[in-house]
């Protein structure tokens, strides 16, 4: 598969950068800034680094005409597909313009089947430019790219040769989890993954997984079944089927003893374990009763006071005690000074006035 990338108005970006993966592996890789072609095999690839770039920069130009933008992004994806197991090929080649799909190549009829409104506009130009590079590249893409494929896959690494038998597991979190079906270690990466009922593939209580790569090039895939509404005793209706062109049928019976679950059954813990599990709870609820008994005292009994607060409290005393002392001195000048004129008042007869 080659993907090519062309751009105008994105400042410090390559105008054009290519990839080609084969089995999403890359192999080759150019832009415009380099231009040099990095390939895994050989240098018969040097062709698109240096012709694709001006026809991106054309399209572009007579695409960004009918849309008014400062900013224009054409992609392509092209290639072609061989099932070692069938012998069948089929060939490829789409365009996008600024993220959204705007032609592909009917193959059977060579024409261009416009994607959106956009592409409707522009379909007459498209076609007379595309006339003859599309005469020239589909044989390409029906004869050339079939044969390099087999010769890539033939002479190329471990992963892309591996054959070994995929394994097929059930697996399930909790009881109360859907079961999935897990199979990994299959390649290329294709193939079906399905739960049967008595023979027929089911779609209820189903949720299919994506293909995932590993790390030794292989791939995996999973689909989970949801069996809470299902008996156990109807379990033996159902079965998980992995099915691959040139491999045949995996299939897995849904049975309880093959489960593969990360959950221990109680009595699987050995006797000492439990017996260790068990005296550190009663440590762990004798030290939580200590130290609640200990912070009911703490928060319960007396506190010696902060110093700030003492001295607080002290000077609050005094001044009271001062104002007690002005308030009772006030209170005995007063009575002084009633018990002088009292006085007078008495001795008023002995002044000897009548």
């Amino acid at each position: 598969m080659l993907m090519g990338v062309g751009s105008s108005g994105l400042p410090n970006l390559p105008t054009f950068c290519a990839n080609i993966e084969i089995d999403e592996i890359r192999v080759a890789y150019c832009d415009s800034n380099r231009k040099t072609l990095n390939s895994a095999f050989d240098s018969s690839y040097s062709g698109f680094c240096f012709h694709l770039p001006d026809n991106f920069a054309h399209k572009l130009n007579y695409l960004k005409d009918f849309q008014y933008e400062a900013v224009g992004i054409l992609q392509m994806i092209t290639g072609c597909e061989w099932d070692d197991a069938t012998g069948d090929v089929g060939i490829f080649l789409k365009f996008a313009y600024n993220g959204e799909d705007l032609f592909e190549l009917d193959v059977k009829n060579l024409t261009w089947i416009a994607k959106n409104h956009q592409a409707v506009m522009v379909k007459d130009k498209w076609t007379n430019d595309e006339d003859t590079p599309l005469k020239n590249s589909v044989p390409l893409l029906k004869n050339v790219c079939p044969e390099d494929l087999k010769k890539y896959v033939s002479h190329g690494d471990h992963s892309q040769q591996k054959k070994g038998l995929p394994s097929v597991s059930l697996l399930q979190r909790t009881p109360s989890s859907p079961i999935r079906c897990h199979v990994t270690g299959f390649y290329p990466n294709s193939g079906q993954l399905y739960w049967r009922k008595n023979g027929e593939e089911i779609h209820e209580y189903v949720e299919h997984g994506e293909i995932l790569p590993n790390p030794d090039g292989t791939f995996q895939m999973s689909v989970d079944f949801n069996v809470s509404s299902i008996p156990l005793e109807d379990w033996g209706k159902y079965d998980c089927v992995f099915q691959q062109p040139g491999l045949g049928n995996i299939t897995t019976k849904l049975d309880k003893a093959v489960i593969r679950t990360n959950r221990v059954s109680p009595t699987d813990f050995p006797s000492h374990v439990i017996s260790g599990v068990v005296g550190g709870l009663v440590l762990l609820l004798a030290l939580c009763i200590s130290g609640f008994i200990f912070w009911k005292k703490k928060n319960n009994g007396f506190q010696p006071a902060n110093r700030s607060d003492k001295i607080e409290e002290n000077s609050e005393l005094q001044s009271f005690k001062d104002e007690t002392r002005t308030v009772d001195g006030d209170q005995t000048s007063s009575n002084e000074q009633n018990h002088e004129k009292a006085n007078g008042a008495e001795q008023i007869p002995e002044t000897g006035i009548n």
